[in-house]
């Protein structure tokens, strides 16, 4: 069991030097991971900026954006932005891009809310291609350097809503993803909630009917005063939590 605990990034009245003493402690504690979410139209820390900070002011712990909404984001730039905080934070960095589901978020950017899901699919593609060091289109160079990580930065995805859940292939690569150094098999939920036992069952349900190798992260998250994260990662798909 991998215990991430979220950033207080998104708590009014925090200031930056708060965040910056919070990062050094959980770097000298237990937790596995860093965690910070991501939204626009809030009073809250831009995630990649600072886990940018904190991968200056420590050492082990990983850097983990819990969710990044990438369609609000040009891909080049994304793509760029997360292969420099991967080498600068020594490959530490674990992307977990989403597609978003806050119109205010979309209209703030601007960007388009509309076929987001299309868009995202794009955007791994597009990424991936930036990472292996290829050229993204005919007649270009690359587009940055490459992250530390073989293939590109560590990148989970999955969502809430039983559609992300679907869109989740567990147990193969994304197509056409194949040589991409991405988790499909992950999934999120808020504890608590009635439906959340429906939730783990659709998710088991998939596991058990794609047998694999490959890790299932599944990461459960909990909002009581402080939030934390618990990220499971079973090697046996067929134990159940």
């Amino acid at each position: 069991m991998l215990i991430g605990i979220g950033l207080p990034a998104t708590i009014p009245g925090v200031k930056g030097p708060d965040i910056l003493e919070w990062d050094r402690r959980a770097d000298s504690g237990p937790f596995s991971s860093l965690r910070i979410i991501d939204r626009l139209v809030y009073p809250n820390f831009e995630p990649l900026v600072t886990l940018a900070a904190a991968a200056g002011g420590t050492r082990r712990i990983r850097l983990m954006s819990t969710i990044l909404v990438a369609p609000l984001r040009n891909t080049g730039h994304l793509a760029k932005q997360a292969a420099s905080l991967d080498a600068l934070s020594g490959g530490r960095l674990t992307l977990r891009p989403g597609i978003g589901r806050r119109k205010d978020a979309f209209q703030a950017a601007p960007a388009r809310f509309k076929n987001r899901g299309r868009l995202f699919k794009q955007q791994l593609e597009w990424m991936r291609c930036i990472w292996s060091g290829q050229s993204p289109a005919d007649g270009l160079g690359t587009a940055g350097l490459q992250p530390i990580r073989s293939g590109g930065s560590e990148v989970l995805i999955g969502g809430y809503s039983p559609t992300a859940i679907q869109r989740v292939d567990v147990g193969e690569k994304v197509k056409p993803l194949e040589a991409a150094e991405i988790q499909p098999a992950f999934a999120s939920w808020t504890a608590l909630p009635r439906n959340n036992g429906r939730r783990m069952a659709t998710l088991d349900s998939r596991a058990s009917s794609k047998p694999s190798t490959a890790p299932f992260a599944r990461t459960l998250l909990i909002r009581p005063r402080l939030t934390f994260e618990i990220t499971i990662v079973l090697r046996d798909r067929r134990r159940r939590i």
